[in-house]
């Protein structure tokens, strides 16, 4: 699905090939970035309030994906917090 793609920061328009892996992510690029994952996470949200329940099994997948902008990732302090999926959220407790 393409949202998790973008959140593993996968997609094709989140490569730099001529970017070292050593160097920072330009200040443009890493907003670009932001904003792509934030409406990734805006996706999962929707996802999360059409399916209800039968997300479920799609939860476990994104979950991961979404918490590591919350607790570790380098771009964790630019994403919006309101991009967090509250059903999801919710779900999370339910496993």
């Amino acid at each position: 699905m393409l949202a998790a793609t973008v959140l593993e920061q996968k997609a094709v328009c989140q490569q730099d090939p001529d970017q070292d892996e050593a160097e920072e992510i330009p200040e443009e690029t890493a907003e670009y970035d932001t904003m792509l994952i934030a409406s990734a996470g805006d996706l999962v949200a929707a996802l999360s309030a059409t399916l209800g329940t039968t997300f479920t099994p799609l939860f476990r997948t994104f979950y991961p994906l979404i918490v590591k902008y919350y607790v570790s990732h380098p771009l964790a302090e630019l994403v919006n917090e309101s991009s967090l999926p509250a059903s999801a959220e919710e779900e999370s407790f339910r496993w």
